[in-house]
Formats: structure tokens, C-alpha cells, sequence
């Protein structure tokens, strides 16, 4: 597969020419293709000298992260890469939390005097001033380390915007695509738990990216975490999604849950009655 963006040669730093003793550090999100991109900088000769992840929290107590990846983290792929490879992961702890940041009061623009409440999902907050403000404090202190970056081969937009110098896209560089990245976890064992046909992606649990199906999952699966999301849903200026609150989706979910129990339990009449 043709690597995105080799038309653009001059500003890309090809694998293959940039010199492996120079120290890296693999910027983590345990999502499917930075866990490859750890793999593949590991197990091609890179010089890698920590994994670096960013640990958001949704309070001082609840990560951010689903519960079933968060275990997923610290109990098989942090020891994992300690025990396979030598190699420890340093978290990063942003300096504010998601509920913090929820209730802070927006000093200018338009809607000066308001709480942020919801992320949009034009400007998402989680991201650019939680993560990203800890990440650039991180990488401040640690000058002179090459960054590992999992974007894919078939991750074509991605690629082009983030061939800056400084940044190693070694899935990209060695022609691996999405799927590829998911199956050189699963070779390995290491493919995250909530990956499937209708969870593709990893996320916050609360990310407003998710579809229907996925909310429904997360309010049956982790009903105090659908909770706090009803509770907070009052105090937002915003609504969640564009097509509704937290609030709204809650009935139509009710809705949809009680259709399905009155047609299991007339079903199950139906199958106890037979047809004579």
C-alpha cells in the first residue's frame, strides 16, 4: 500500500531513513493503532524510551476512559509492555478534571458569564484543553524526544496534517492500515475490549460521538455513569448532541426498553400457549 502523503516527500520523515538510536517516546492512547505503533517502533529496532499517556478523569475518583478499557490499561497492556519489552508508560495527569472544566465559567466570547457544560462537537474541550494543554506541558520538560504517533496508512487527512518534524507515523511509514493495526494487537493479545462492529473507536465515556446504540450500551452496562450524565445534562447551557440532551435521550431509551420487554413477555406468551 502507497504510504498518504509520499507526493509530499520534502516534509515527510520516511522510516526508513530516519535513524533509529535517536531516543522516542510513543504517545499512548491504548486505543488500537498507537498500541501497534508501540509495537511496531519496539519490534523494528526504535529507541524507545517510555510509552506516554495522558490520563483524563472525569472527577477526582472516575476516569474518563470506559471502565471496561480503563481496567484493560493498567492491568494487561501498562505490564504488558513492562514485562515484554522493558519498557515503562508514564502517565500524565492533567492539571483539571472533565467535571471542573464543565462548570468553569467562560470569561469572553458570545457566551462570556456561561459554564462550558457540553463539549461541541466542533470544539471539543476534552481534547484541546484538558489533553492537549498536559500533553505540550510534558513534552516541554522532556525536550529533545522524538514522538510516535499512531495514524494509519489509510488514515489519509490525518497523515498529511500531522507530518511535522519532530513526529514518527510508523504505522503509516511500514503501509499498515486500520485493520492492520487491529490485528497486530490480537496477534498479541492486546486488543482493547470494547472494539467491535459498533464500537470501532475508543473514547470518553461521555463523548458525544457516540451513537445511539453505544449510549444505550453505556446506560445499561454502567447505569451510575448514564447517572451522573442525567445529572449534569441540567446544569449544561448546551445540549449533549445536536439532536437532543441527555435528558431527551433517556426517555427515548426508556421508550425503546419498554417496547422491548412488552414484545419479549407477549412472545414468551405466545410460545407458552403453542398452537393447537
Amino acid at each position: 500500500m502507497q504510504r498518504a502523503g509520499e507526493d509530499n516527500a520534502e516534509q515527510l520523515t520516511l522510516f526508513r531513513e530516519m535513524d533509529k538510536g535517536a531516543p522516542c517516546v510513543v504517545s499512548c492512547s491504548f486505543g488500537k493503532d498507537s498500541l501497534a505503533s508501540a509495537i511496531v517502533a519496539l519490534e523494528t529496532g526504535m529507541n524507545v524510551q517510555k510509552i506516554m499517556f495522558c490520563h483524563v478523569m472525569f472527577d477526582e475518583g472516575i476516569s474518563a476512559e470506559m471502565p471496561e478499557q480503563e481496567r484493560f490499561i493498567f492491568n494487561t497492556a501498562i505490564p504488558y509492555f513492562r514485562n515484554r519489552y522493558g519498557v515503562e508508560t508514564e502517565i500524565i495527569h492533567p492539571a483539571m478534571t472533565v467535571v471542573e472544566h464543565f462548570y468553569k465559567v467562560r470569561q469572553d466570547g458570545k457566551n462570556a458569564g456561561q459554564i462550558y457544560g457540553w463539549p461541541t462537537l466542533r470544539g471539543c474541550w476534552v481534547n484541546s484543553n484538558i489533553k492537549l494543554r498536559a500533553i505540550k506541558k510534558w513534552k516541554r520538560s522532556n525536550p529533545g524526544l522524538l514522538e510516535v504517533v499512531g495514524i494509519a496508512a489509510d488514515e489519509e487527512e490525518r497523515v498529511v496534517r500531522k507530518t511535522v518534524a519532530g513526529k514518527v507515523l510508523v504505522l503509516n511509514e511500514q503501509g499498515y492500515t486500520e485493520r492492520d493495526a487491529a490485528e497486530i494487537c490480537a496477534r498479541r493479545g492486546l486488543l482493547p475490549p470494547i472494539y467491535s462492529v459498533d464500537r470501532p473507536r475508543t473514547g470518553c465515556w461521555f463523548c458525544q460521538m457516540q451513537r445511539t446504540s453505544q449510549l444505550a450500551e453505556l446506560r445499561h452496562k454502567h447505569p451510575e455513569l448514564w447517572a451522573r450524565m442525567l445529572e449534569m445534562d441540567k446544569d449544561s447551557p448546551f445540549p449533549f448532541k445536536y439532536r437532543g440532551t441527555v435528558q431527551e435521550y433517556e426517555r427515548r431509551l426508556a421508550e425503546a426498553d419498554d417496547d422491548a420487554a412488552f414484545w419479549a413477555r407477549v412472545r414468551a406468551i405466545n410460545d407458552e400457549s403453542g398452537c393447537e
